[in-house]
């Protein structure tokens, strides 16, 4: 483990040094002064809370009740048909609290004018999508350090993502594999990003510097993605997660577009599903 982590390293640590050496001298981390969109506690408080609601407790009360009664011993296809309707009917709440409650507010936050920089939502996702060359480098880097970090002082080994052990789970099966991914690359890409850079931070860009709201928003991130389930070693993924956040709202700043951290999130997810598929 701990050579290869250390390859690893030097290797990602070469690789971010090139790229992100490029992006600098390209102007990618060149940011202009814009007007902020403004969105209200309550909205944000009304997003976060019907997706919360969806992902705990319809999953674990609703989802559970619906698996007792449908077999005493369910199928694994049907409990990935459930989870798969129960974030539809989350992204289906999301989509009629925005149309009906505010529309305008959240129109904004999708897409707002940066006058020094206008691109189109295309553009801005492409842009995202080859930002992941800069930002994979640096994330993996990140990763390895801390994993050798908690190796060294607790003696434990790398955990792997609730995500990735969902997406493994459904490689018997063609169909499950396909909902799986549309989960994982689509839908969390697109209702993380509406979550805490649409919502989230451009609620505390109101209240403080975009490289502030930024870093709280990127802490919020990496900590909703943690899980006591997965033990202690699941630490690691916190810093990388972390900063994996701050590339993605840094992107969101710079273009003024959810499309652009969309598509860095896409790729991100996208990349680490094929190696997962690739390496079964």
């Amino acid at each position: 483990m701990v050579s290869e982590s250390i390859h690893v390293i030097l290797v990602f640590g070469l690789l971010g040094l090139i790229t992100n050496s490029i992006a600098w001298k390209k102007g990618f981390y060149e940011w202009y002064p814009c007007t902020v969109p403004r969105i209200a506690f309550i909205n944000v408080a009304c997003v976060f809370g019907i997706y919360l609601s969806a992902t705990y407790l319809l999953a674990n009360y609703f989802g559970m009740l619906l698996l007792r009664y449908a077999s005493s011993n369910p199928t694994l296809e049907f409990v990935v048909y459930l989870q798969f309707f129960l974030v539809m009917s989350m992204v289906l709440a999301l989509f009629l609290y925005c149309l009906l409650a505010a529309k305008e507010t959240f129109a904004k936050i999708w897409k707002y004018p940066i006058p020094q920089h206008r691109t189109s939502p295309l553009f801005d996702f492409s842009l995202g999508v080859v930002a992941w060359f800069i930002a994979f480098p640096v994330v993996q880097v990140v990763g390895q350090i801390f994993d050798l970090a908690l190796y060294f002082i607790f003696n434990l080994g790398t955990y792997e993502q609730a995500a990735v052990r969902y997406l493994k789970t459904t490689l018997q099966s063609p169909s499950l594999t396909m909902l799986a991914l549309i989960s994982i690359v689509v839908i969390a890409p697109v209702v993380e990003e509406f979550l805490f850079r649409g919502a989230l931070q451009t609620y505390l860009k109101q209240r403080f510097q975009r490289k502030t709201a930024i870093v709280i928003t990127s802490i919020c991130f990496a900590l909703f993605h943690f899980s006591v389930e997965q033990g202690y070693g699941n630490f690691s993924l916190i810093p990388s997660l972390f900063v994996f956040a701050c590339f993605l709202g840094y992107i969101y700043e710079r273009q003024g577009s959810l499309y652009a951290s969309i598509g860095l999130h896409m790729a991100f997810n996208f990349v680490s599903s094929t190696r997962i598929l690739l390496s079964e």
